[in-house]
């Protein structure tokens, strides 16, 4: 444990990574990791994600990722405390009950609908929030990460509610169901994306360290609520 801190603190560094340039010291074993998730993803997750596509309409596959993403509000709760984000942290537990309730446990977003809107928040973005970056890592089967977002996997797993309502079994199905229904979401943007990426390792890695750096910037700046003006100007349009 106390080497595995080392290491870890030995690779941080305070200052934000450019997503263009970034330092990334593991690049020859991201590549390799990005290898085996092509051979897997064209082998099994693809194949398997466009027959799922088939077969399921869109409103149950959307369910299937609202639903998902409730269960995972815990987490994203307990990261908004850690990084001071009170708004956010009682804005997402108003997310979490409405949700679980009029929503059907997760299946339909009602809260969305009264300007309490989702966003992604982890272990590995309060790292960030207290300036604490790490390089670039690709794991194998779960894709791009950081050192540090990889760390939080585990914590923001046993903060959550898998570990606390369903069996074993039941998390190992509900894992593969998530995975599937991703996949399933990313088939039309991958068609007109291989068209444009050269190198589609930098794009991945830039992509990534462009996205982390939006949410924390959304989480910075706090959730933002219907004002009365807006709720004036929908009910006009409506009218």
């Amino acid at each position: 444990m106390i080497i595995g801190a080392s290491l870890f603190l030995s690779a941080c560094y305070t200052t934000p990574p450019n997503p263009a340039t970034p330092h990334d010291p593991l690049q020859h074993l991201n590549r390799d990791a990005v290898r085996f998730n092509d051979k897997l993803d064209k082998a099994v997750l693809k194949p398997v994600a466009k027959g799922y596509t088939a077969i399921t309409p869109y409103v149950v596959r959307r369910s299937v990722g609202n639903f998902f993403s409730n269960l995972d509000e815990i987490p994203v709760v307990f990261n908004d405390f850690l990084q001071g984000d009170v708004e956010w942290g009682f804005s997402d537990i108003w997310r979490f009950i409405i949700n679980t309730t009029v929503g059907i446990f997760g299946l339909f977003d009602p809260a969305s609908h009264i300007g309490l809107m989702p966003h992604r928040n982890d272990f590995g973005l309060t790292l960030n929030r207290w300036h604490i970056y790490t390089p670039y890592l690709v794991l194998p089967v779960l894709g791009p990460n950081t050192i540090g977002s990889s760390l939080g996997i585990p914590i923001d797993y046993y903060v959550g509610l898998r570990t606390r309502i369903f069996s074993f079994r039941v998390r190992v199905a509900l894992f593969i169901l998530n995975g599937i229904n991703r996949r399933a979401a990313l088939l039309q943007l991958e068609k007109t994306a291989n068209q444009l990426i050269i190198d589609p390792y930098t794009f991945q890695r830039s992509a990534y360290l462009q996205f982390r750096a939006h949410l924390l910037q959304i989480n910075k700046n706090g959730p933002q609520f219907p004002s009365e003006d807006d709720a004036e100007d929908n009910d006009n349009s409506e009218g």
